[in-house]
């Protein structure tokens, strides 16, 4: 079907025209703005549909997604990939980010995706783990709910600049420097700068120390 996908490229294929499925091994499939590459397939043409197995792995775009099984719909554009799911967004002025979860749901429309379960996202400078993200293409913004936990290597990056500056103890100053644990409702996270904002609930822990707020940002600049 041209309007699925306009090349397919595979050592071994059995196409079942009584089950209208194509089976394939070793299989790299590519459309207008995405490519699957997998150790097998199942392309079941009644529904516009496929699914891939065996160390799939799904471009388009500054995004790619590995996992352990990924299904196409290629009339809705959509992608399920379920298992051991890595996402990765990478580009030209983008903060470099990979997103570890369970399952992840991915648009090849709008490139907007959610991914929920076990969820580990990493960035320079910050770990942050939640049971749920939603990342919008547009803005380049992922937001985490649900038991969102932040790692950040530089505390101080919590801080405003003017308000770092403003402190004069030298051991406050260095103890901004160690790593900080931050809790709260809600994440959301720059994928284009690093930057992040904190929302409902906060809690930062640094050095056996704790400090509750509303809200709290991270230049990733700093």
């Amino acid at each position: 079907n041209k309007t699925e996908f306009s090349r397919v490229k595979t050592p071994h294929l059995i196409h079942n025209s009584f089950l209208q499925k194509t089976f394939t091994d070793k299989v790299s499939l590519s459309g207008n703005n995405y490519s699957i590459i997998s150790g097998k397939s199942e392309i079941h043409h009644d529904t516009s549909t496929a699914i891939f197995m065996l160390s799939p792995i799904f471009k388009s775009g500054n995004y790619t997604a590995r996992s352990s099984t990924i299904e196409v719909n290629f009339k809705d554009e959509k992608i399920i990939a379920d298992g051991n799911v890595i996402f990765k967004i990478s580009g030209k002025n983008i903060a470099a980010t990979e997103i570890r979860g369970k399952t992840l749901f991915f648009s090849m429309k709008s490139h907007d995706a959610q991914i929920i379960d076990n969820i580990e996202l990493l960035q320079k400078g910050k770990r942050a783990n939640s049971k749920y993200l939603s990342y919008n293409d547009k803005t380049m913004t992922a937001v985490l709910t649900q038991k969102v936990q932040v790692l950040f290597k530089k505390g101080g990056s919590l801080l405003k600049e003017q308000s770092y500056k403003n402190i004069k103890n030298p051991e406050a100053k260095k103890a901004l420097k160690e790593n900080a644990t931050l809790t709260c409702n809600a994440l959301n996270l720059s994928i284009k700068t690093g930057s992040a904002t904190a929302e409902g609930n906060v809690f930062v822990e640094q050095k056996n120390k704790r400090a509750k707020s509303d809200y709290a940002s991270y230049d990733d600049e700093k």
